[in-house]
C-alpha cells in the first residue's frame, strides 16, 4: 500500500474464500511457517495486484462481475497456467514493481520465470524493468506512477512512460491480455 499513489484511488478488498472478481480472493488456508508462510504472503500479494490493477483472473471462466469461490485444500495446488501475455505492457511491469515491493525479497521473485499476475504471464523484460524500478528512488517511481495512472490499468504498451528510469522500447510479444 506504502508504494500505491494517491491517485490510485479506493484499494481493492481482500476476502478469503470467495468475492468478486474485483476484489483480492484468496484461499482458506495459510502457511504460517518457513516456505508456506513466504507463498502465502506472496499469494495474496500477487492477488491484490491483479484485482488492483483489473488484470484478468487465472480462471478465465470467470468473467467481470461475477463471484468466484477459492476452495481449501489439503495440497498446494499449482495455478492453472497463465492464459495471455502481459508482455512489454505498463500495467505488467507496474504491477510486478509493486509485487515486488511487497516482498522481503522482492529481486528474487523478479527473477523468477514462473511469476505471473493472474492470467498474465510477463516477459524477461518486463521483470527486468521491475527490478529498476525496484532499486530507483520510490518517490520518484511513485511520482511517475501518479502522474500516469489512469493509463497504468489498460492493456497498452508500457511505450515511453518508464523512460525516466531507462526503460523504453519494451518488446510486445504473446497473444495479449484484454
Amino acid at each position: 500500500m506504502r508504494a500505491l499513489p494517491l491517485t490510485a484511488g479506493e484499494p481493492p478488498a481482500v476476502r478469503q474464500g470467495i468475492g468478486p472478481v474485483t476484489d483480492a480472493v484468496v484461499g482458506l488456508r495459510w502457511g504460517r511457517h518457513g516456505d508456506w508462510a513466504d507463498d502465502s504472503r506472496a499469494g495474496v500479494a500477487v492477488e491484490y495486484v491483479r484485482a488492483l490493477l483489473g488484470l484478468p483472473t487465472a480462471d478465465l471462466s470467470v468473467s467481470a462481475g461475477q463471484h468466484r469461490v477459492v476452495w481449501p485444500s489439503g495440497d498446494l495446488q499449482p495455478l492453472p497456467a497463465p492464459a495471455c501475455s502481459g508482455a512489454g505492457q505498463l500495467r505488467t511491469v507496474v504491477g510486478l514493481y509493486l509485487f515486488a515491493q511487497a516482498q522481503p525479497d522482492g529481486h528474487r521473485w523478479l527473477g523468477s520465470e514462473g511469476l505471473h499476475l493472474g492470467a498474465m504471464q510477463p516477459g524477461a523484460a518486463d521483470r527486468a524493468a521491475a527490478a529498476t524500478l525496484l532499486d530507483a528512488p520510490q518517490a520518484q517511481v511513485q511520482d511517475v506512477l501518479s502522474r500516469n495512472w489512469s493509463s497504468i490499468r489498460l492493456a497498452k504498451p508500457a511505450g515511453d512512460t518508464l523512460a525516466a528510469f531507462g526503460i523504453s522500447g519494451m518488446p510486445v510479444t504473446g497473444e495479449p491480455c484484454p
